[in-house]
């Protein structure tokens, strides 16, 4: 398996501790991009890394609370060469996949399957489950077989609140609909 290391910066904006070895880490050429909820200080980071003010900034709201400022991506060349996207603030982060086939992901989970019993074998609890059966004999590694549990599982809840927001728009639609045909009944 890959044996990564993701580096792990503490700076501030406000003291500029951390900013300059983080500033390093930034190699000439390679792309990096900033994601984090609404208000966490990304475009802050960004006017600290150049030295300017090239994104409006917001104070934390009430309650701590992050208030959008970036309303789009946008690229910047950093002084070093190096290239920054910043994003506006996401409330939530999912994986997903567009081909809905999270074996794809794991070739090891891929190969097995082929032998499953049943073609849509979800390799949770099937019977005749040869993903099961190899994570039972150890031809699988388990902390293989838990990373695709849980893309699994986080991409089973990320449908659901799809499916789930799906229906409250089409019940809105239909309120609405129903909103302005009483508006035209009795003309107000």
């Amino acid at each position: 398996g890959l044996n990564r290391q993701m580096p792990v910066f503490t700076c501030s904006t406000v003291t500029g501790a951390g900013l300059e070895e983080f500033r390093q880490s930034l190699q000439k050429g390679k792309t990096y991009v900033m994601i984090g909820s609404s208000g966490v200080g990304k475009s802050s980071l960004l006017n600290s890394l150049t030295d300017s003010r090239l994104q409006l900034t917001n104070e934390v709201g009430a309650y701590n609370k992050g208030q959008h400022t970036t309303t789009a991506r946008e690229l910047f060349k950093l002084p070093n060469g190096s290239l920054l996207i910043d994003t506006p603030g996401m409330r939530e982060f999912g994986v997903t996949s567009e081909t809905g086939n999270e074996d794809s992901m794991f070739p090891v989970i891929d190969e097995l399957a082929a032998g499953c019993r049943y073609s849509d074998c979800t390799h949770m609890l099937e019977e005749g489950c040869m993903v099961l059966e190899a994570l039972t004999t150890g031809e699988l590694d388990p902390l293989i077989y838990e990373s695709y549990a849980k893309l699994v599982r986080e991409q089973k809840r990320f449908s659901i609140r799809a499916e789930d927001k799906k229906r409250m728009n089409k019940q809105f639609g239909k309120l609405t609909k129903e909103a302005k045909n009483h508006r035209k009944k009795y003309k107000y």
